[in-house]
Order: C-alpha cells, then sequence, then structure tokens
C-alpha cells in the first residue's frame, strides 16, 4: 500500500511539474505573439495611415462633388447653439452656390428664420460663412481634410517615438 501511495505521489508532483511547464511554454508563446503583432502593427502603420488618408479623400471629396447634403448638415450643426435675433446670412463659395438647387437653398432658409443665401466669390472652394448679429462662422471643409490628415500623420509620428 504505502509502495501505490508513493507512486501516485510522485505521479502527482510529475503532472503537477508538468503542468507548470506548459503553463510557462503558453506564456512564452503569448509574449512572442504579442511582440510579433507588435512588429507588424508598427511595420504597417504608415501603410495604414495612408490608406486612411487616401479613403478619406475619396469618400470627402466624392461627397463634395455629388451632393450638397453636406451643406445643409453643416450649416445646422454650425447654428444650432446660435441664439440669432436678426437676420442671418450664408455665403457659400461660387463652386457650392452654383451647385446649388432651389430646393437644396429652400431646406437650408428653413432651417432658421430670416436667413438669405448669397454667393461669396471671395470664398475658396467648399467655404461657408455664417454671419450673424452674433458675429461670423467660417468654415472650410478642404482646410479642415487637410487638418484631419496633419492629425494623422502627426499620430503616426508620435506612435514611432514610443516604440
Amino acid at each position: 500500500m504505502v509502495r501505490v501511495l508513493r507512486f501516485e505521489l510522485k505521479a502527482d508532483i510529475h503532472i503537477a511539474a508538468q503542468k507548470e511547464e506548459a503553463k510557462r511554454y503558453i506564456e512564452n508563446l503569448k509574449q512572442e505573439a504579442i511582440r510579433e503583432k507588435n512588429q507588424t502593427l508598427a511595420a504597417i502603420e504608415g501603410e495604414v495611415v495612408d490608406l486612411v488618408v487616401h479613403l478619406l479623400d475619396h469618400i470627402i471629396g466624392n461627397e463634395l462633388s455629388s451632393s450638397n447634403k453636406w451643406v445643409k448638415c453643416l450649416v445646422n450643426k454650425l447654428l444650432h447653439n446660435e441664439n440669432i435675433i436678426k437676420d442671418a446670412e450664408i455665403g457659400l463659395s461660387s463652386r457650392v452656390y452654383a451647385s446649388m438647387t432651389p430646393v437644396d437653398i429652400a431646406e437650408i432658409e428653413g432651417l432658421i428664420k430670416n436667413v438669405s443665401i448669397i454667393e461669396r466669390p471671395d470664398l475658396q472652394d467648399y467655404t461657408c460663412v455664417i454671419l450673424t448679429d452674433n458675429g461670423e462662422i467660417c468654415y472650410d471643409v478642404n482646410e479642415t481634410l487637410e487638418n484631419v490628415k496633419k492629425d494623422l500623420r502627426l499620430l503616426e509620428k508620435l506612435g514611432d517615438n514610443n516604440d
């Protein structure tokens, strides 16, 4: 009986040692996989940023050139928290103004009372200026897109410095 107990004890010790060895092996594999993943991500980060920038250019460029819904959305967002007492004037670049239909203009004018939409040849393409009794709000879609692209590039460089 003592012999059987010794054998079982040795077997239990052997099994426990194998479990510990398996745990260490699995932890090493996990750490190696994490290192490989981080190396792969670092290697493709620039390509991912380039892809995102390209997609932004394509998607936003397509939306700007094929639809005027963005103008109504933009005006709505810009005027959302404004308390306008007197008349307001929305100035659109010549490019945007030329693409507006009477329905587009009516929808934007329906957002707030006493608003007029005018063409502003002095504005860059895809720029909107809103004049209210509170001041002027100027928004340039291209400038904003360029700022987003710069921010993405900056984040990429910051990620490189942390490696």
